[in-house]
């Protein structure tokens, strides 16, 4: 009987095998990338204890799942893919907080983080029960068919006014600080009409009552949609030392 050599026929499979696996491998790595860094990230104090957190949507939103907010190292909290702003509570009176935000994709990838923010809450008002006075004269007007810039008089606090938020509707969509009176909002729809209120807020976390309501339609063609759309969402970013937000929903 003559026998046939195994070692050839070996060898070659081990060849195939490696061929086979070397270009699955190179398959499976192709499988895009992480997101980027999110940009016009700021940070600004809303109370004693909290810290207003925001970030402009990354131009990959369909493909993100959820944005992380991290204090120095540490992951404090998440939001959904649509949401470009937090809350930061439970924090420390007078203290200075670092904050950076990074993006996870649907595939689960993490994104690289943000430029460093920080933001430092104020001293403690003890047994502080009152609350800021409403801000009154609310006014805005157009900018554009796709802007408003909105503004009021200052509240009045017993301790000190902390923060200003805006509210689109009964959304709140913004916060600036106690010495801000006045912004802009980006990012609208032309022809629509919009309500606007602002409340004041103060170390203690008392909020005021809603100022008048500021009814605002930008001019253009209507695209058949209202105000207060669900989902709403906000980002912001600063120029010329103001503050602008970039509504989405």
């Amino acid at each position: 009987m003559r026998r046939v050599p195994l070692r050839p026929v070996l060898a070659c499979g081990a060849l195939v095998l490696a061929a086979s696996c070397g270009w699955r491998g190179a398959a499976d790595g192709d499988g895009g990338r992480a997101p980027g860094a999110p940009t016009g990230v700021t940070a600004a104090a809303g109370s004693a204890t909290s810290v207003h957190v925001m970030w402009n949507a990354l131009p990959d939103r369909p493909g993100i799942r959820t944005y992380e907010v991290y204090r120095g190292s540490t992951k404090v909290t998440e939001v959904p893919g649509s949401q470009h702003m937090v809350d930061v509570t439970r924090l420390r009176p007078s203290t200075l907080y670092a904050f950076t935000v990074r993006a996870r994709d649907r595939d689960g990838r993490l994104g690289q983080p943000s430029r460093e923010v920080r933001a430092r809450t104020p001293a403690e008002t003890a047994a502080d029960r009152s609350a800021p006075t409403r801000p009154l004269r609310p006014g805005g007007r157009s900018v554009g068919s796709r802007a408003v810039q909105l503004s009021w008089a200052a509240s009045r606090d017993d301790r000190g006014v902390v923060s200003y938020d805006v509210y689109q509707g009964d959304v709140k969509i913004h916060s600036v600080g106690g010495g801000q009176t006045a912004t802009v909002v980006t990012g609208l729809r032309p022809g629509t009409r919009y309500v606007f209120t602002v409340r004041a807020r103060d170390a203690a976390d008392n909020l005021s009552p809603a100022s008048a309501p500021v009814r605002i339609r930008t001019p253009g063609t209507d695209d058949g949609r209202d105000t207060a759309p669900a989902a709403f969402t906000a980002a912001t970013h600063r120029s010329a030392g103001a503050y602008y937000i970039d509504l989405a929903w």
